[in-house]
């Protein structure tokens, strides 16, 4: 916690139906595709990633990746929050900040067929292969992933500096709206919501809240709202000794029933079994 890097080695199957869950952060987002292929949707705009190409997500940017063909994907992600960089305060003025705040470069694309782009793949499977060491070796990796990660972020700075106005670009009303609700959704999952009241929370009609949702999200907004709770319970599940019933009652569902109905629908598998195969996996 103390460095401010997040690196993780997942496949597309770790996560419900193949998606993860649209989402936000201050970190800077980066992914490489190891395998397979996975469909990267950042504020409205989708790329297509194959082996061997990623993309860097800038800090605010609504995003999310999916498997569109049902077929697994092999990824890192890495995670970088801007803050690492901030002990020379002229350096981050000069480097740091033209980017994170700039609205326009909500993402960057990086194909392993153009050398700029390769050298910075090339940072984020470092940055994969140090975390696996550290798992299988117990080795300290804090200095190296630093080193790297500045490393990448003067390769992303040259490759974006011609791009970069000094003009701040204002996020559009749309995306202010959905992370609005979104938001909303995150911090009253765990109590009873219409869509009436979701919608209510950015001010705006039903209607338009499920094309927003639609637009945005690729789901309707109670699709969205069952898709987090059940994340949660998840959480509950591996990291808690609470009984299913409470579970379903502390991720916002009223009823056993409809909880493991969604579960299933979602996981594959009932509260019991996920808990039991996360388990097991702890002890192997």
């Amino acid at each position: 916690p103390y460095v401010r890097i997040g690196i993780q080695c997942n496949k597309l199957s770790d996560f419900n139906e193949m998606k993860v869950l649209c989402h936000w952060h201050e970190d800077i987002e980066l992914v490489k595709i190891l395998s397979g292929e996975m469909y990267y949707y950042v504020n409205g705009k989708t790329f297509v990633l194959t082996k061997g190409d990623g993309i860097i997500v800038n800090a605010k940017a609504m995003h999310y990746g999916y498997s569109s063909s049902g077929e697994d994907c092999d990824f890192i992600c890495v995670l970088i929050n801007p803050v690492i960089f901030s002990a020379e305060k002229i350096l981050y003025q000069k480097f740091v900040e033209p980017i994170i705040y700039a609205k326009q470069l909500e993402a960057n694309y990086l194909s392993s067929e153009q050398l700029a782009h390769l050298a910075i793949l090339q940072d984020i499977e470092k940055l994969g292969a140090l975390h696996l060491q550290a798992q299988h070796l117990g080795n300290g990796i804090d200095m190296e992933c630093v080193a790297v990660a500045y490393q990448y972020w003067h390769k992303w700075f040259n490759l974006v500096k011609d791009s970069l106005t000094g003009e701040d670009k204002e996020e559009s009303e749309e995306i202010i709206l959905q992370k609005k609700m979104t938001s909303f959704i995150h911090q009253n999952y765990m109590h009873p919501l219409r869509l009436d009241s979701i919608a209510a929370s950015a001010h705006i009609c039903r209607s338009r809240c499920c094309k927003l949702f639609k637009k945005y999200m690729q789901q309707s907004p109670m699709s969205f709202l069952n898709a987090y709770r059940i994340e949660v319970s998840q959480t509950l599940l591996t990291n808690t000794s609470l009984s299913i019933t409470e579970i379903a009652l502390s991720s916002g569902f009223n009823h056993l029933s409809y909880f493991s109905k969604q579960f299933y629908l979602l996981s594959q598998c009932t509260p019991k079994q996920y808990r039991q195969r996360f388990q097991k996996e702890a002890r192997n």
